[in-house]
């Protein structure tokens, strides 16, 4: 079913102790919802942000995002969340010291590797990529999103003996084409 929420629809539902926008946003159909009457906070911007991230609208989700850390700027969910809006809406350059500073909190996250990793591939740093994505796939050498890249990272690199075999363990479970064929992979993980 869709999702509708109004100004007269509690609040709760989205501020709620234990609340997941991410979650709610994932049950929502449309943005014929009126959150823009509600007071703004953090958990507001995020839901909306999620709603535009399902809609492919990757720019409006990091303009949600972003006023969402405004305000809690410290909310590492808040700032993933973001840097993988930037990622998507191809704004490596602004992801990228994002995902430097959650590393530096979270250095054990190979999530948060892979994303670092992959943006640096998408920003033509294949040859900063390399160490981050070998690190990912050491850590899960079944992670076809992470071969992939690591072998496109030594495509580019020139470094083909080194990309043969990613890329064919990536090719081999590529059901749908679509480890080796798009350039933001990152949405269905993050």
């Amino acid at each position: 079913g869709s999702l509708s929420y109004t100004a007269s629809a509690p609040i709760a539902l989205i501020t709620a102790t234990g609340a997941d926008p991410a979650g709610i946003a994932g049950r929502a159909t449309t943005l014929d919802l009126r959150v823009e009457q509600l007071p703004a906070s953090p958990a507001v911007y995020e839901f909306r942000a999620q709603l535009y991230r399902r809609q492919g609208q990757h720019l409006e989700s990091v303009e949600e995002l972003r006023e969402a850390a405004k305000l809690a700027p410290e909310d590492r969910r808040i700032r993933r969340e973001l840097a993988t809006s930037l990622y998507l809406s191809r704004d490596y350059d602004a992801a990228l010291p994002l995902l430097e500073d959650l590393l530096k909190r979270d250095p054990r996250s190979v999530d948060l590797k892979f994303l670092y990793g992959d943006t640096l591939l998408q920003a033509q740093q294949a040859a900063q990529a390399i160490p981050v994505l070998e690190t990912v796939v050491a850590a899960d050498p079944a992670r076809m999103d992470a071969r992939a890249s690591l072998g496109r990272a030594y495509l580019q690199e020139s470094q083909f003996a080194n990309a043969i075999p990613h890329l064919v363990a990536a090719l081999e479970s590529d059901e749908d084409g679509s480890l080796l064929c798009t350039d933001n992979s990152v949405d269905g993980g993050a």
